[in-house]
C-alpha cells in the first residue's frame, strides 16, 4: 500500500492491516493497527538492503561540498565559489 512498497512485496495480512489503519477514525484503534502492521513487517524479511556508498571527498578548491555523516551525496549542497 502506498509508494513505499517498491519491491512489490505481497502479504495479505500486512496489506489488510495497512488498509484498515488508513480507514480507522479512532486514534487509539489506528495506533494499535499501525503497531500490528510494524510488528508484522519486522517479523519478515521484506527487502535486503544493498550497500550504497558514494564519498566525494576530493573536490577542487573552488568547490564546497557538504558531506553528510551517512555519506549521502546531495547535489543541492554543492556550491561553486
Amino acid at each position: 500500500m502506498g509508494e513505499f512498497n517498491r519491491g512489490n512485496f505481497k502479504d495479505d495480512e500486512l496489506d489488510a492491516l495497512a488498509a484498515a489503519s488508513s480507514k480507522e477514525a479512532d486514534p487509539e484503534k489506528r495506533k494499535a493497527l499501525i503497531k500490528q502492521a510494524f510488528k508484522r513487517e519486522q517479523e519478515q524479511v521484506h527487502y535486503i538492503p544493498l550497500h550504497r556508498q558514494f564519498i566525494p571527498w576530493a573536490a577542487r578548491s573552488n568547490v564546497e561540498v557538504v558531506h553528510r555523516p551517512d555519506n549521502w551525496f546531495e547535489w543541492a549542497w554543492v556550491n561553486l565559489k
